[in-house]
């Protein structure tokens, strides 16, 4: 709406007063003239889209604060589940077609925690805690940053302290492997060692298996081994299953063909029952796999939005939203996957 106002305003300025400026000659006259001409034609662009804008966001507000009845996301595939919602309640969040919506990672890592200079830029105390129970580090891209509003309330939920090192499309394994050939990810992948080294980590969360567009779900050499050397350590590692990925915009196909149409659902191979990560997770005991694949495409299906939310924000990274939906269903998924492995929350090595 906001476009298509410009653009009409625009036009309009354009046809009714710049043609008609260029062949008046008053506001040449002075200065002073010229000036309150060009402060009258922005006044005329600026406070409708202002208006607009101002009424656009009482609209999200007021959505916003009927979210937990009206938009309850990954709630609805719970048992005994009872629908509020009011039926005409649009969908959150708001399709824009912007880039990707990352959650915080609070502040930058404390400068007593020793990171090497060269790669501070990329650590963050997402959770402080000064008495942890236990550590936590996350390490990986952004298929463990959109995880970061599960996992603050994980670390609620068992008194952890969680740090970050994150590094957009760079992968916790080899250089070789990066899928992004630059110079970035081979710096960012340099720290990784030196900062679980300094930050001492109880468990570390990353991202185990990788989803493409062709429907395959990799485990590559690297990951592995990286997991094996963390465990190695003594250090439990949480190892996420990724979720699916897709060719195209689930959440824009909703927009123009409809939330139920079926070209806005796939199905992808990684939401099967067998991970190529699930042997090493069941040789070694301080490997714990975590799948949530049954929560974000229910019955193998990956529908554009479930419980009024909109699961993907553009054709892989899932929404704030939805993933702060699904926090209590991770918490209890980690939870369960420690306690397989004989490690309590509370106690984490």
């Amino acid at each position: 709406a906001l476009v298509l106002l410009s653009v009409l305003l625009a036009v309009l300025l354009t046809r009714f007063v710049e043609d008609r400026l260029k062949t008046w000659s008053w506001p040449e006259q002075s200065k002073r003239r010229l000036a309150g001409v060009v402060v009258l034609c922005l006044a005329l662009v600026v406070a409708p889209v202002l208006s607009l804008q101002q009424a656009e966001d009482r609209r999200a507000t007021a959505i916003l604060a009927d979210a937990d009845r009206n938009n309850p996301g990954a709630a609805v595939l719970l048992p005994g589940f009872r629908d509020q919602a009011d039926p005409d309640a649009p969908a959150i969040p708001v399709v824009t077609g912007d880039h990707y919506q990352k959650p915080g990672l609070g502040e930058p890592c404390p400068a007593e925690l020793g990171i090497p200079e060269a790669h501070q830029q990329w650590c963050f105390d997402t959770v402080p805690n000064a008495e942890p129970a236990a550590t936590l580090l996350v390490v990986g891209n952004s298929h463990v940053h959109m995880w970061i509003p599960a996992i603050e309330e994980l670390a609620e939920a068992n008194d952890w302290r969680v740090v970050t090192y994150i590094r957009g499309s760079c992968t916790y394994s080899t250089v070789e492997e990066q899928e992004v050939d630059h110079e970035a990810c081979t710096r960012w992948l340099e720290g990784t060692d030196p900062v679980v080294e300094a930050v001492g980590p109880d468990l570390v969360l990353l991202q185990g298996t990788r989803s493409t567009n062709e429907g395959e779900e990799q485990f590559t050499p690297g990951t592995e081994q990286r997991i094996r050397d963390l465990a190695e350590r003594g250090i439990q590692v949480v190892a996420l299953r990724d979720n699916a990925r897709f060719d195209f915009v689930p959440a824009q196909c909703a927009v123009d063909h409809g939330a139920d149409a079926p070209e806005c659902a796939a199905s992808h191979s990684i939401l099967g029952p067998d991970s190529p990560l699930a042997p090493v997770a069941d040789e070694l005991e301080r490997v714990s796999m975590v799948d949530m694949g049954d929560l974000i495409c229910p019955d193998g299906r990956c529908p554009p939005v479930v419980g009024n939310v909109y699961t993907y924000w553009d054709n892989n990274h899932l929404t704030v939203e939805y993933v702060r939906t699904l926090a209590p269903m991770f918490v209890e998924r980690v939870r369960d996957a420690l306690a397989a492995d004989g490690v309590a929350p509370s106690a984490a090595p």
